[in-house]
């Protein structure tokens, strides 16, 4: 998780010149295989999950560059 955040940090500083913007986005926790846990079942579908991500992605700005933002649009600590 630390590389992650590291890596995330130094490519919005790197590519920052050339206007490009980077973030993490946490996906939420998805009804998927992998995320049904211990017979408990996801809040969100994929299609919510995608549609989010697709919503912070498409409002991105320069301020939100090197951040970690879930489904949402909200700042995830890290």
């Amino acid at each position: 998780q630390a590389a992650q955040n590291m890596l995330t940090r130094c490519q919005s500083m790197g590519y920052r010149e050339h206007g490009i913007l980077c973030v993490a986005l946490h996906p939420g926790w998805v009804q998927t295989d992998m995320g049904n846990v211990a017979g408990c079942t996801p809040p969100l579908t994929v299609d919510a999950s995608v549609g989010g991500m697709l919503k912070v992605l498409s409002n991105l700005s320069e301020k939100d560059s090197g951040a970690f933002l879930d489904w949402e649009g909200n700042v995830v600590a890290w």
